[in-house]
């Protein structure tokens, strides 16, 4: 239970940024985008600074690249195949090996697909939608990300230093426990 708390503690900052970055997001697509239910917008928000600290920017142009992928490639496919499941099955595979040329990574890849759904499965508009939302969603992660909560350099490295540190303590405690140990402590493991 005290890890929980710490856990919560330690991420209580990022956490508040995120939910601050959604309501940013939901309230501009409603106001300018004049989306009734704006839900990407805040979604694409979310996603890209569920990351830590330090990869949240490189996150926010992940989601944006997978989502336009995954929207042309289901536009092409809604258009020259219609909107059964074939077409998904094949909008899906082909969106996932654009995102995998783009740059391969998971995060790529399944809003490439989510996209590719979304446009066969509802049509045109909602994929010029989702591009939308997805750039006003990613465009608030980049700015909460780069401008407003800029990531410090110094408080990245401490941090990995920290895991290091601890990571290389725990091994020397096992390896001098080891050590301690007689042969017949060993054998009786």
């Amino acid at each position: 239970m005290r890890q929980a708390w710490l856990r919560a503690r330690d991420n209580l900052w990022p956490v508040l940024q995120q939910a601050a970055a959604a309501v940013l997001s939901w309230w501009l697509a409603r106001s300018v985008f004049d989306h009734h239910i704006p839900l990407f917008a805040p979604i694409a928000t979310l996603v890209a600074l569920n990351t830590p600290v330090g990869g949240r920017g490189t996150n926010a142009v992940r989601v944006l690249s997978g989502v336009v992928a995954g929207v042309v490639v289901g536009q092409l496919a809604f258009r020259f195949l219609g909107h059964d499941a074939l077409s998904v099955g094949v909008a899906v595979l082909c969106a996932l090996l654009v995102a995998l040329l783009i740059d391969g990574e998971r995060i790529t890849m399944a809003q490439a697909a989510v996209g590719a759904v979304i446009s066969v499965a509802s049509g045109q508009q909602a994929g010029v939608d989702r591009v939308l939302d997805a750039l006003l969603g990613a465009g608030v992660a980049l700015v909460f990300s780069q401008l407003l909560f800029p990531p410090h350099p110094l408080a990245l490295l401490r941090r990995a230093e920290s895991a290091t540190l601890e990571g290389l303590g725990r091994a020397l405690a096992l390896t001098a426990r080891a050590l301690g140990e007689s042969e017949e402590d060993r054998e009786a493991r």
